[in-house]
């Protein structure tokens, strides 16, 4: 991403779309979109703990290209691996997780630490490891609870409000397909961070509540 991008991370909405994701990092880490985008992460955790090391070339050679080594280099940043003469180990984040050596990672655990990756380094997935599954369930919930914030209620809002909402914030240009925006609002309804009823979209009131407290 450009400075000119980076520097516009700094703003609203965005500033928004990363609080809230702090407060609803644990439902969206189930969405199955969303764990689809860091399989990767996942293969290599589970290479860790059924082996317990795994070398860096075989990192790079698993996925066939060279930039596959910035996952390993994320999961580094993050606590989860560390290296040692061109192999990676468990990082003190793994070996916190109660693992069963040589199994792979508990869907339990696997959530727990998507969980982790969205709450405390979200931008880094978006940006970073261009995690693009993510950020329409983030717009679309921001434009929700952000119209909520700002009208000082819980509104109903039809799939053409939210959809609408999201685009002047976000100032898009072109009209998203009405079907995406309902598949993505469906996904957050069976999750939690929504619910739907007459066809219109409410939110969760304990959401809305620790969201405020993040924007004050």
């Amino acid at each position: 991403m450009s400075m000119k991008g980076k520097a516009a991370r700094k703003g609203s909405p965005y500033v928004a779309e990363e609080r809230l994701m702090k407060v609803i990092h644990s439902q969206v880490a189930e969405i199955a979109d969303v764990r689809t985008g860091l399989n990767v992460l996942v293969e290599i955790l589970n290479h860790m703990t059924m082996y317990g090391s795994i070398k860096r070339n075989t990192v790079v050679a698993y996925r066939e290209c060279v930039q596959e080594e910035k996952y390993a280099t994320y999961l580094k940043k993050r606590g989860y691996i560390r290296s040692r003469l061109g192999v990676y180990y468990p990082g003190k984040k793994l070996r916190e997780l109660e693992t069963i050596p040589g199994s792979c990672l508990s869907t339990e655990n696997e959530l727990l630490m998507i969980g982790d990756f969205l709450k405390n380094d979200y931008f880094g997935l978006v940006d970073g490891l261009n995690l693009q599954n993510v950020v329409p369930y983030a717009r679309i919930a921001n434009a929700y609870y952000l119209t909520a914030l700002e009208t000082g209620e819980m509104p109903g809002m039809w799939e053409f409000d939210v959809r609408t909402r999201m685009m002047e914030l976000y100032e898009l240009t072109h009209r998203r397909p009405r079907m995406k925006t309902v598949k993505h609002l469906r996904d957050l309804c069976e999750v939690g961070v929504l619910f739907t009823e007459d066809e219109r979209f409410y939110g969760n009131e304990r959401i809305l509540r620790e969201f405020s407290l993040l924007m004050d």
